[in-house]
């Protein structure tokens, strides 16, 4: 499989990219793997910018450089990647990394709930209901809420029913 995704990502192909990392990295080769994420990175692949940053963040086999992180973060947020969008919104929340800006956050994990992700809406739940970033709205965090059980419960009978 390793020697396949090669070709495909020598031939262009950055969802190969992210593959490749995913097996490289499966392999203990981390700096390959971060090579190849690196390269989905920058080639727009929404799956391997969220594992470059990860990585990055984590200094799992690659140098954190905030400045590329938040690029990469950004770019992963433009291409509606749910798993960017929530990792920029923690960090902006938290601010220890990014500089703290929640009014950025909550626009961030409101596009992300709007797009029905159960993740997002439990986070954006969160900062309804403290009114951090956001207008505060009890009633909206509650119904966001249910909505991302409903949705759990369907994941979770779905897994068991294939099982």
């Amino acid at each position: 499989a390793i020697k396949y995704f090669k070709f495909a990502l020598e031939e262009g192909c950055s969802y190969a990219a992210n593959e490749l990392g995913t097996l490289q990295v499966s392999t203990k080769k981390l700096s390959d793997g971060n090579k190849s994420f690196q390269y989905g990175a920058e080639h727009g692949d929404p799956e391997a910018l969220y594992e470059y940053c990860k990585n990055m963040l984590n200094n799992k086999g690659v140098a954190m450089n905030v400045g590329e992180l938040k690029k990469y973060l950004i770019t992963g947020v433009n291409l509606d990647n749910v798993k960017c969008m929530i990792l920029y919104a923690d960090l902006l929340l938290d601010g220890t990394v990014l500089a703290k800006n929640e009014y950025e956050a909550g626009r961030v994990l409101k596009r992300a709930s709007d797009m029905g992700d159960k993740h997002a809406m439990n986070c954006y739940a969160t900062l309804l209901e403290s009114g951090r970033g956001v207008i505060k709205d009890t009633q909206k965090a509650f119904e966001l809420r249910k909505k991302a059980s409903k949705m759990w419960i369907k994941h979770f009978y779905l897994i068991k029913k294939t099982k």
